[in-house]
C-alpha cells in the first residue's frame, strides 16, 4: 500500500545520499503517482549516509507519527517498505529522552 511506497520513497532517498533535515509526517504527500518528500530546507547531499544518519531520520519520523496520534502500526508499515531497520537501543532510548524532555519544555503533555 502507499504507506509501504513511503518507505521506499524514503530509502531511495537515503541510498542516493539525501538527508532529510525534518523528516516527518506533514513533509510526505501522497500524489496519485505514490508519496512526495517536500521541504528540502537544510537538507544535505552526500556521497553515502551512515546508517547513523538514516536511523536519525526514521527515528524523527518515527516522533512525527507519535506527536500527531498516529497509530505507531502504521509507521511500522511504512519501515517495512523501507526495509530492514533495526536502531540500537541506545540511539532509541535517547531519542525517547530527548522527545520527553522537548514535551515537558514545550508544555506538551509526556
Amino acid at each position: 500500500g502507499m504507506l509501504r511506497a513511503c518507505g521506499e520513497q524514503i530509502r531511495r532517498m537515503h541510498d542516493s545520499g539525501l538527508w532529510h533535515a525534518d523528516l516527518q509526517v506533514k513533509n510526505i504527500l501522497i500524489a496519485q503517482d505514490g508519496p512526495i518528500l517536500i521541504d528540502w530546507d537544510n537538507a544535505r547531499a552526500q556521497k553515502a549516509l551512515t546508517p547513523f544518519q538514516c536511523m536519525r531520520n526514521l527515528l524523527r519520523l518515527r516522533r512525527s507519527f507519535e506527536k500527531n496520534h498516529l497509530d505507531i502500526r502504521d509507521y511500522h508499515c511504512l519501515c517495512e517498505g523501507y526495509g530492514a531497520v533495526s536502531p540500537p537501543a541506545w540511539l532509541g532510548a535517547a531519542y525517547a529522552i530527548k522527545n520527553y524532555v522537548s514535551d515537558w519544555i514545550m508544555g506538551r503533555k509526556a
